[in-house]
C-alpha cells in the first residue's frame, strides 16, 4: 500500500485544483486545473472539498499554496480609484439633471405659451351655454295619465298600461310603445 501524505484540511485561504473533470459556473475544468471559487460561498467550497471534487494546491514540498493576498497599498489604490470613479459618476449625474431640468423648464414655458395662445383664440368663439348636468326640479315628466288609462313603470325598463280599476291592459312595453298603446286604447 502506498504511503500517501495526510490530506490538508480545508481553508478558504488556500488555492484549489480539480481532482477530476469538473464543470462549475459554466467553466469546464480538467484534472489538476486551478479552480476559481471566488463566486461560491464558503459553505459551497467546503462541500466541494468534502466530496473530493477539489483539493488544496501544494508546492513541490507538499506545502499548501495560499491565495494571493491583497496588500494594504493595493487596497488603498483600488479604493482611491473607486472613489474617483464614483465622484465622476456623481458629477455626470448632476450635470445631466441640470440639463434635464432646463429642458423641462423650457418645455413647460413653451406649453404655457401655447395654452395662452389657444385661450386667446377660444375667447373669440361664442359657445352655447352649458346644459345642466341634472334637469331642473319640476321638469321631469310624470307618466302620462288619461281619464280611462294610465301607464306605470314595472321595472327593468318595462311599462304597462292599466285601466281605472287597475286591470293590466298590455304586457311589458318600452315607454314610447306603452304611451302609443295607451293613446290607441283611448281612441277606440
Amino acid at each position: 500500500m502506498k504511503n500517501k501524505p495526510p490530506r490538508i484540511p480545508f481553508s478558504t485561504a488556500f488555492q484549489f485544483i480539480a481532482t477530476g473533470p469538473l464543470t462549475m459556473n459554466g467553466i469546464a475544468y480538467n484534472t489538476d486545473d486551478d479552480v476559481d471559487l471566488s463566486a461560491l460561498s464558503d459553505y459551497r467550497q467546503q462541500q466541494l472539498f468534502n466530496n473530493r471534487k477539489i483539493r488544496v494546491k501544494t508546492d513541490a514540498n507538499g506545502n499548501p499554496i495560499a491565495k494571493h493576498l491583497v496588500t494594504q497599498a493595493e487596497a488603498d489604490e483600488t479604493a482611491a480609484l473607486l472613489a474617483q470613479q464614483q465622484a465622476e459618476a456623481d458629477e455626470a449625474a448632476r450635470v445631466a439633471k441640470e440639463i434635464a431640468d432646463k429642458e423641462a423648464q423650457a418645455e413647460a414655458e413653451k406649453l404655457a405659451k401655447e395654452q395662452a395662445e389657444s385661450a386667446k383664440k377660444n375667447d373669440d368663439i361664442d359657445l352655447p351655454p352649458a346644459k345642466p348636468a341634472m334637469p331642473e326640479a319640476g321638469t321631469l315628466q310624470a307618466p302620462k295619465v288619461s281619464g280611462k288609462y294610465s301607464i306605470k313603470h314595472t321595472g327593468g325598463g318595462w311599462w304597462k298600461v292599466f285601466d281605472n280599476q287597475g286591470n293590466e291592459m298590455t304586457e311589458g312595453l318600452k315607454k314610447d310603445a306603452a304611451i302609443t298603446a295607451m293613446d290607441a286604447l283611448e281612441n277606440k
